[in-house]
C-alpha cells in the first residue's frame, strides 16, 4: 500500500511540474490574440473597419493564425471586397 501511495505522490508532483512549465508557453503561444479579440468586438458591433484593423494587426504579429486570417476574410466579405 505504502509502495502505490509513494508513486501516486511521486506521479503527481510530476504531473504538476509539466502543467507549470507548459502553461506559460501556451500564454506566449497567441501573441495575437488580443487583436483578434479587438477585430471580434468591432465586427460585433458592425464597424467593419476596424474589425480589419484588428485582424490585420493579427496577422502582421502571426502571418500563419488561422483565425486572423478567416476573420479578415469575413470581414473583407462583409465589406464587398473579397480578395
Amino acid at each position: 500500500m505504502q509502495l502505490i501511495t509513494r508513486y501516486m505522490i511521486g506521479f503527481t508532483k510530476n504531473i504538476v511540474t509539466l502543467l507549470l512549465l507548459i502553461t506559460p508557453l501556451a500564454a506566449f503561444s497567441q501573441p495575437d490574440r488580443g487583436d483578434i479579440r479587438y477585430g471580434n468586438k468591432a465586427y460585433s458591433k458592425g464597424d467593419i473597419e476596424k474589425a480589419e484593423e484588428g485582424y490585420r494587426r493579427a496577422l502582421e504579429k502571426d502571418p500563419e493564425s488561422f483565425f486572423a486570417k478567416y476573420n479578415l476574410g469575413n470581414a473583407l466579405y462583409k465589406r464587398g471586397n473579397p480578395q
